[in-house]
């Protein structure tokens, strides 16, 4: 896909829900997971075949969305000036950088720059240094417990699914073969 205007790849993973590595798997030329937009030049975005319709039918609502975020990160917001200005976070079972990165409110890209990660891996009990966006709360987690089954609502994305419990949309999948390519309000998915 030929882009027209910048956006990351963290953007994009939101928008097609997939996980942020499986779009880092993509287009790995893309070490900042920053798109830019330079008119001289073409810069291409690689999918799988399922996000690929998700993103053209959107495309305008991901730019726009992009938008919004970069503009944000340059706005510090008045609040963000209370979060501590550094957090040391222990790596536990089941995270990857995608979901900490959201968690605290900073791109994939800076958690590498600060902890001078060369690839996406993790191990258990790894302290990973984070300059957080948000206030961070007592239990360093905005996540809710994940319920037996999920009633999808109007607006709900795996994404937004998998971030509000703390589970990776590939998890999802895994338990609902069938029922995640086209999410409809009213369908039940299994969470654990």
């Amino acid at each position: 896909r030929d882009l027209k205007k910048m956006i990351s790849l963290d953007h994009v993973a939101q928008f097609t829900d997939e996980d942020i590595e499986t779009i880092q798997f993509h287009n790995p030329s893309y070490k900042l997971d920053i798109i830019p937009a330079v008119s001289s030049r073409n810069y291409y975005l690689r999918l799988p075949v399922r996000a690929a319709g998700k993103f053209v039918s959107s495309e305008d609502a991901v730019y726009a969305f992009a938008k919004a975020e970069f503009d944000k990160k340059e706005k510090p917001l008045p609040e963000l000036v209370k979060a501590e200005s550094r957090v040391v976070y222990r790596v536990k079972s089941g995270d990857y950088l995608g979901k900490i990165a959201n968690r605290y409110g900073v791109r994939v890209s800076q958690l590498k720059r600060w902890n001078s990660l060369r690839n996406n891996n993790l191990k258990i009990g790894q302290r990973l240094y984070i300059h957080p966006r948000r206030p961070v709360t007592s239990s360093a987690s905005n996540t809710k417990k994940a319920p037996g089954n999920y009633k999808v609502k109007s607006g709900d994305s795996l994404w937004k699914i998998a971030n509000t419990y703390g589970i990776t949309i590939a998890q999802i999948r895994k338990l609902n073969p069938g029922k995640t390519e086209d999410l409809q309000p009213g369908t039940t998915l299994k969470l654990k």
